[in-house]
């Protein structure tokens, strides 16, 4: 009897032993499992991090250029109505002939452009002056078109479609 007990203490330290062994492996792939999710957890709130301070970048420069947008509208709004105030009173010839400034205008610039582009002298006069015509000419047709251009991005982001850093939102 004393024999019998002898080999199953054995027993059942060896097997104690051994399973301490399997549980150890089991334990160590746990850790290993537990440290993965920590490096998968540190990659997803660095990105986060990256995409909020992208969309704190594209709200800034979204509020900047709606703060400019704003201030040109508000600066063409005045203008208009002080132009409007200053006709009041006034013939319709004066209103016809202050509201076709802007095309004769440009229609002369563009014009003066063409004939020192085309016709006029040689040497650095002509590029002076061909370099003041073109000046003057995309200062004209700015002049022109900027307000309907102003108008058609307050209408697009007013739409949903708002560019900001990085893409469309």
């Amino acid at each position: 009897m004393a024999g019998l007990g002898l080999i199953l203490g054995l027993a059942g330290s060896i097997s104690t032993k051994v399973f301490g062994i399997f549980e150890k492996r089991e334990e160590r792939k746990m850790r290993e499992a537990e440290l993965a999710h920590e490096v998968n957890r540190w990659s997803f709130e660095k990105e986060m991090f990256t995409l909020q301070s992208q969309q704190a970048v594209a709200e800034t420069e979204q509020e900047a250029f709606l703060t400019t947008v704003r201030g040109s509208y508000d600066g063409l709004q005045a203008s208009l109505e002080q132009q409007t105030k200053a006709l009041q009173g006034t013939s319709k010839w004066v209103k016809n002939t202050v509201s076709m400034m802007r095309p004769v205008m440009t229609s002369t610039f563009v014009a003066v452009l063409v004939y020192n582009a085309i016709w006029e002298a040689s040497g650095d006069y002509r590029a002076a002056a061909l370099m003041a015509s073109i000046e003057l000419a995309m200062m004209s047709v700015a002049w022109w078109f900027g307000d309907r251009s102003t108008k058609r991005v307050v209408e697009s982001m007013r739409g949903g479609h708002i560019r900001a850093a990085g893409g469309d939102f």
